[in-house]
């Protein structure tokens, strides 16, 4: 009975994550918690039926064991954070270091948010067309537009929807052009198309026109406005 109730979320959770039909590792998180349970319930279940003799011992050293391996495994990467915090605490790990540990380079995005704090003053605004809305979280400085993420700019299913928000990106940026822009390459993974700038002709004719290159890090751009 527990069996089939646990393998049935366990075969809705692969169906949610097939449906999304992206496969990045958090979707299948929600399949880690049926699994372990399936797995705990078939040691348990070894461990309680094991006969008496050389056969029962063995059956129960083996689930005895597994649950020891399933311990151990689990604690590793706690282990390994726990590890790699002490280095920073210590100095060992410096911050850029240790963040870029956390997801995809988020300590390239610290580096941009302090570059921003360094180069811009606190009420100078700051666009960034790209995935990383960190970077303004991290900078403490502000948008005058609402996009902080440029997938709503990009996504190609609702071409009227898309166009609409460009124009009024564009709009804001045209009354309150910010003092600096920030570009790097949006996923292609997510959108399964090209997202080169030229895809937006009317914000890279503006970058070229008000901007220039100011700094970068990896494939995060930094554009400064130009003063004439």
């Amino acid at each position: 009975g527990d069996a089939l109730r646990i393998g049935s979320w366990l075969l809705a959770s692969l169906g949610v994550v097939v449906a999304q039909n992206r496969f990045f590792a958090y979707h299948w998180l929600p399949v880690q918690g049926p699994l372990l349970l399936l797995g705990f319930a078939g040691l348990y279940a070894l461990y309680a039926r094991g006969e008496p003799g050389d056969a029962g011992a063995l059956v129960r050293r083996f689930a005895g064991i597994s649950v020891i391996v399933v311990a151990l495994g689990a604690a590793v990467l706690p282990l390994r954070e726990l590890a790699e915090w002490a280095g920073y605490a210590s100095g060992a790990i410096d911050r850029y270091t240790y963040l870029d540990h956390f997801g995809d380079d988020p300590g390239r995005d610290a580096r941009v948010a302090d570059w921003l704090r360094a180069e811009t003053a606190p009420d100078d605004g700051v666009v960034v067309y790209a995935w990383n809305a960190s970077i303004l979280f991290l900078s403490g400085r502000t948008s005058p537009t609402r996009f902080g993420y440029a997938m709503p700019l990009l996504m190609g299913g609702a071409a009227e929807l898309r166009e609409r928000y460009r124009s009024e990106f564009m709009t804001a940026l045209t009354r309150e052009p910010p003092e600096v822009i920030v570009v790097a390459p949006p996923s292609r993974q997510i959108l399964d198309q090209a997202v080169d700038l030229d895809r937006f002709p009317e914000f890279e004719a503006l970058l070229s026109r008000d901007y220039q290159v100011a700094s970068s890090h990896g494939d995060l751009v930094v554009y400064r406005r130009r003063h004439r």
